[in-house]
């Protein structure tokens, strides 16, 4: 996938332009890692907490958004649906995925460990075959079935034929099991996260934050965190780069200031503290609510319906956070692509499906800042991708099994 930036750092969620929101890890596993100078002056920092007015400096949004100019006019007065989706999706995502499957593949076979549990029918794939796989991939998380090979099925009241046209379920499955991403020959075999690690050095939650981070910081944006990663160190890194966070805390965080908890709170009530440049807050609603900002010098109550529709108070920010956390959730609902292919896939291909996702989601986000007037959604526009992908590609002459189905025509169809 390009890592070329088409947008001027902005994005359609809902949120203002300098809002980014870091998606809540369900699961992290932790690595070692080597800590830098920068890491040990900023763990060394003096945290005494006061019940005293905080004087942050609230770094105002830079950039520009929206998709680049020079993005724009490459694109032309008339762009295709494909050709915002090749932007993203380009020529060397695809050739990654031929030229690390084919030999995974030959690997695989000719491993005497693994031979009898392979299918040794196995030819090489091609470029147009993994844009064809990865359409019918799209597809399914439109059609929805129990599990794949029903996708394949000739029984009139579940029949999708779209499927069998463009190639074998055998095929589709030989591709499935060696969809592959990177080189075995040069990666460590005793290494078990080497497939999907995303540094040896960033493993560590404020690691991840820095690292993915790092095209956005210094640009006055507002990173909106969950208590997984929030930390005082970690926002106080952030600040230092011109970047305001917003985010809830664990109260066992080391620095976070102990006496929050200590105070007896009725609901509706909270306490907080200021120490360089960071206020942290705990609030009490129907549980405590601890929170850190570099974003706010007071706390100021703002007015807020409830689900019963009654007016409550709630600490600014922490309506803020509720508003910028919110995009995460639509986000999610959003993308549900490929369903079926993370519940079946090993791990690494679960991420890579999960990635392609939130892409091709970004594919949809510059399709609707380009046509602005146009409403198309979600749903609509991933089929249509799909479509338009099975209209261009060209698939070898596979065997198929009864009668031909090459002069029917490529449609969808679910009963």
């Amino acid at each position: 996938m390009q890592d070329t930036k088409v947008l001027n750092e902005d994005s359609d969620n809902g949120s203002s332009d300098s809002d980014v929101i870091m998606p809540v890890a369900k699961r992290v596993r932790r690595m070692i890692i080597d800590e830098s100078s920068e890491e040990e002056s900023t763990t060394r920092q003096s945290w005494i907490w006061q019940e005293v007015a905080n004087t942050p400096i609230i770094w105002k949004y830079s950039e520009h958004h929206g998709i680049k100019a020079s993005v724009l006019n490459n694109l032309g007065a008339n762009p295709r649906i494909l050709d915002l989706f090749f932007i993203i999706f380009d020529n060397k995502f695809w050739e990654i995925l031929v030229t690390e499957t084919n030999p995974f593949a030959d690997q695989t076979i000719h491993d005497e460990r693994k031979k009898r549990y392979v299918d040794d029918t196995w030819y090489s794939v091609t470029s147009d075959e993994t844009k064809a796989y990865y359409a019918l991939c799209i597809l399914m998380g439109q059609v929805k079935k129990s599990n794949i090979q029903l996708y394949w099925t000739r029984r009139g009241v579940l029949e999708t034929p779209i499927f069998r046209q463009t190639m074998p379920f055998k095929r589709f499955r030989q591709i499935s099991r060696f969809l592959h991403f990177s080189d075995n020959e040069t990666d460590d075999s005793n290494d078990r996260l080497r497939k999907d690690r995303i540094d040896r050095n960033d493993s560590a939650s404020e690691n991840v934050v820095i690292e993915l981070s790092k095209s956005i910081i210094d640009k006055g944006y507002t990173l909106f965190l969950d208590n997984w990663y929030s930390s005082p160190n970690l926002f106080l890194k952030l600040h230092q780069r011109k970047t305001n966070v917003i985010g809830t805390v664990r109260n066992n965080r080391k620095n976070v200031p102990q006496d929050l908890h200590k105070c007896i709170l009725k609901k509706g009530e909270f306490v907080w503290r200021s120490c360089n440049n960071l206020m942290a807050l705990r609030w009490k609603d129907k549980r405590d609510v601890y929170m850190l900002s570099t974003k706010y010098r007071t706390i100021e109550m703002v007015e807020e319906s409830n689900k019963q529709l009654q007016k409550v108070m709630k600490p600014k920010y922490i309506v803020e956070y509720n508003k910028g956390m919110g995009a995460v959730d639509h986000q999610d609902q959003m993308l549900a692509c490929f369903p079926i292919m993370r519940k079946v896939m090993k791990g690494y291909r679960k991420l890579f499906f999960y990635i392609s996702d939130m892409a091709l989601f970004n594919t949809y986000i510059m399709q609707k800042t380009i046509y602005s007037r146009k409403r198309e959604t979600y749903v609509h526009y991933r089929v249509n991708v799909a479509e338009a992908i099975l209209q261009i590609v060209k698939l070898s002459d596979y065997k198929m099994r009864g009668k031909s189905l090459v002069e029917t025509p490529l449609r969808l169809q679910a009963q």
